[in-house]
């Protein structure tokens, strides 16, 4: 009776899952910190690429958004500037999302002045060339993708 059972309890449901970073298809692609006068650094760097959906879903949401909140906006007098804002804050957005062909979810690198480990703080949509910022020497490299060079 106060023998342990052999057989492993059951994981809670989704546990068995992998983490919501894992599931999407990401490319490795290697590349370069450029910063004018000073020798390049190699880099790293992990993209997800976005489908046409996925932009247009996303796009669609920030547009639909600003549709429901102009009509609320134009409560408030001067009622026309207001939700003309919004339109355009929520147009801004969307197009925004819709351009974002790939996210730049990891990078690492060295910058080429000081030699200070720079990193990705947070998932941003690529920018060619993306730019970081050195917190040791303030100055601005720029990562540089190889698309030549990407693997899975």
């Amino acid at each position: 009776m106060g023998e342990p059972s052999a057989t492993p309890s059951a994981a809670p449901p989704g546990r068995d899952a992998p983490p919501r970073d894992e599931r999407v298809p990401t490319l490795a692609l290697s590349g370069s910190m450029r910063l004018f006068g000073h020798d390049p650094t190699a880099a790293e760097a992990r993209l997800v690429p976005r489908t046409a959906r996925w932009r247009w879903s996303r796009a669609a949401l920030r547009m639909g958004i600003a549709l429901v909140l102009a009509p609320l906006a134009a409560l408030v007098p001067p009622h026309a500037p207001w939700a003309l804002g919004v339109l355009g804050v929520g147009f801004v957005l969307a197009r925004r999302r819709w351009r974002e062909r790939y996210t730049l979810v990891r990078a690492e690198g060295r910058c080429p002045r000081c030699g200070a480990d720079l990193r990705l703080e947070r998932p941003a949509p690529l920018a060619s060339p993306h730019a970081f910022s050195c917190g040791t020497c303030h100055h601005e490299p720029a990562l540089y993708l190889d698309p030549d060079e990407g693997r899975d």
